[in-house]
């Protein structure tokens, strides 16, 4: 009679033991989806602010002659003007996006490839050159 109370004693720390090995691994699965949900939500941000300058600079060149828009961001822009995109980073994370227009006019003072920091930017339509600046 005592063996089998030792038996059945054995089996309940085997299943308590498994148990918490489950609830170790469920642990770990929450961890891991947390941190891709975390990164997800910082490529959103730089997406949106990746658009944003992106459709200022287009706007700039559509809506012609001292076009002035303003738009904020809250990570720094870089602006590559012969490949025509728009490259804003956070860290390790880096998103690109495209400028939609039919020259090489974007340009700051004389400078093709420049980066702007975060913070306010002034978009203006200036002759032939759309030009980005810090406010």
């Amino acid at each position: 009679m005592k063996a089998t109370k030792a038996q059945a004693s054995i089996e309940i720390l085997f299943g308590i033991g498994m148990i918490g090995l489950i609830f170790i691994a469920l642990i770990f699965a929450y961890f891991d989806r947390k941190s891709a949900l975390d990164n997800l939500d910082i490529d959103v941000k730089l997406m949106d602010t990746c658009f944003s300058v992106s459709n200022a600079i287009n706007s700039a060149f559509i809506n012609g002659e001292q076009t002035n828009i303003t738009i904020n961001s809250d990570f720094d822009i870089t602006i590559n003007g012969p490949y025509k995109t728009v490259s804003v980073v956070e860290g390790e994370e880096i998103v690109n996006c495209n400028i939609l227009v039919y020259n090489n006019t974007i340009n700051l003072a004389g400078a093709n490839y420049f980066t702007i920091s975060k913070g306010a930017i002034k978009v203006l339509k200036s002759g032939d050159f759309v030009v980005l600046q810090n406010i």
